[in-house]
């Protein structure tokens, strides 16, 4: 479906031969122990916050299901070591950002169809001719576009 795209150029999964040696290649050096000690500090950041939310809980007396606690925590390391901004999701549930990556787990008549392109790469010609592509690409294309956006913001203020 996004073929050819800058986006999907940089996806190490779709990445073939040379290329996928070449992403390796410039990928490697964000893997490094001083990268992951920096990563480290983002995720314990995002710790901090998931035991003050329990702490708060606990006093309050509340019960809450810890999968969706443990759900925005993950939400929250990913968005700070992936993209390198903060978000709380436990604070804030109805960022966009935390409603489309919560989203991206809701099961839907239409996740058949993306397993179909997984499983057979040629079907996304049959489901582009149907029309069918907004049902399985809504959410890949807010995160394509926040990601986009967050590289021009990061090369305007020049962040590696």
């Amino acid at each position: 479906i996004f073929e050819g795209d800058e986006i999907s150029n940089v996806e190490l999964p779709s990445a073939k031969d040379e290329h996928w040696k070449y992403l390796r290649t410039v990928l490697t050096p964000s893997f490094t122990s001083h990268q992951m000690r920096a990563m480290n500090a983002m995720i314990q950041t995002c710790a901090d916050n998931l035991v003050e939310n329990i702490d708060t809980l606990a006093e309050n007396g509340e019960v809450t299901e810890v999968k969706k606690l443990f759900s925005a925590y993950t939400i929250d390391a990913i968005s700070a070591t992936g993209f390198g901004i903060r978000v709380n999701s436990q604070k804030d549930p109805d960022d966009p950002l935390v409603t489309k990556a919560k989203d991206i787990f809701k099961f839907t008549f239409f996740q058949p169809l993306i397993f179909l392109t997984v499983v057979l790469p040629s079907s996304v010609k049959l489901i582009v001719k149907f029309g069918l592509t907004r049902f399985i690409i809504g959410n890949q294309m807010f995160f394509r576009t926040f990601c986009k956006k967050l590289i021009e913001e990061r090369k305007k203020i020049q962040v590696d």
